[in-house]
Formats: structure tokens, C-alpha cells, sequence
């Protein structure tokens, strides 16, 4: 044979039992894994409801006058400075709040 079809078939089987091995190790299983993009979704994660805005009263004013003039982004950037809070949590907090404005009739 040919000195480069050894080459290639020497190529070939380097790969070969590197992908048995990785296998082996967990790292490339059908279903679960980086394609599988639906295991992460059907993981339930334990979500805490957001809390009421508990606020001093000029920055609660603050971030009442940003949602009534229509700035919810510019209300969940404050509220994410104020408090320190992830994005999920800061947007929960103003939907929360902006409901209960709406429910009361300020909004």
C-alpha cells in the first residue's frame, strides 16, 4: 500500500479512540449534552417570587415616575443599581410592581 494511506489510516484510528475515550468519560452521549438544548429546559430550577420594592421613598418615586411615563428598561436599570439583583430578578420586580400600579389605577 501506498505510504499515505497508512498515513491517513494511522490518522483515522487517533481519532477514532479519542472519541471512544471522550465517550467513555461522559463527554459526548446521544441526547444529553451541549446539542441537546431542551435537558436544560425540562431542569426545574427552585425561583423565589420577587419581593415587593422595598425602597427609599425618593427612589421608589424615581422608579414609579420612570414606568408611568413609559421607561420599564430605564426602571429595571435604576432598580439593578439600587439593589445589586441579577436581570431576571431586577425585571420580575418592576412586571410585579408595574402590575400592582396598573391594578391600583396609577398606571
Amino acid at each position: 500500500m501506498p505510504e499515505n494511506l497508512w498515513s491517513y489510516l494511522l490518522v483515522a484510528a487517533v481519532f477514532f479512540v479519542l472519541g471512544r475515550v471522550t465517550a467513555d468519560r461522559g463527554g459526548a452521549r446521544p441526547g444529553i449534552g451541549a446539542g441537546d438544548r431542551n435537558e436544560r429546559a425540562r431542569t426545574p430550577r427552585p425561583t423565589t417570587p420577587p419581593r415587593p420594592l422595598e425602597l427609599p421613598t425618593d427612589l421608589d418615586t424615581e422608579i414609579r415616575e420612570m414606568i408611568v411615563h413609559g421607561n420599564p428598561i430605564q426602571a429595571i436599570k435604576r432598580y439593578r443599581e439600587a439593589t445589586g439583583v441579577d436581570l431576571k430578578t431586577a425585571k420580575e420586580a418592576i412586571d410585579d410592581y408595574q402590575e400592582r400600579l396598573r391594578r391600583s389605577g396609577l398606571l
